[in-house]
């Protein structure tokens, strides 16, 4: 019978997070957060109901730019909450001229 010993103390990492925060899908990264704070992942689909676009609206703007900002993690693709939410403070407008918000 095999029997794992970890090589490492993983005792000192402390709770692991919920994986579905608020009934809703996503993944969390320790550390990616310039506090050491956990960072909220999500996918395409997410994102796009997030900004209340469709998830091509996000495709197209990852191919042309302008979008958010994402990270892709091998062939997936992932946004940062956080970078969401930027992206929507960085679109604010007082006028459809492109006068910024104050």
């Amino acid at each position: 019978m095999w029997t794992f010993t970890p090589e490492i103390d993983l005792s000192n990492l402390g709770p692991i997070p919920p994986m579905a925060p608020e009934g809703g899908a996503g993944l969390f990264v320790q550390g990616w957060g310039l506090d050491g704070s956990t960072t909220r992942l999500v996918g395409t689909a997410e994102a796009a109901r997030h900004l209340g676009v469709s998830p091509r609206t996000l495709e197209d703007w990852r191919w042309k730019g302008g979008g958010p900002t994402f990270s892709k993690l091998g062939r997936l693709v992932r946004y940062r909450m956080a970078d969401l939410e930027a992206f929507v403070s960085g679109s604010l407008r007082s006028n459809t001229g492109g006068g910024l918000a104050a």
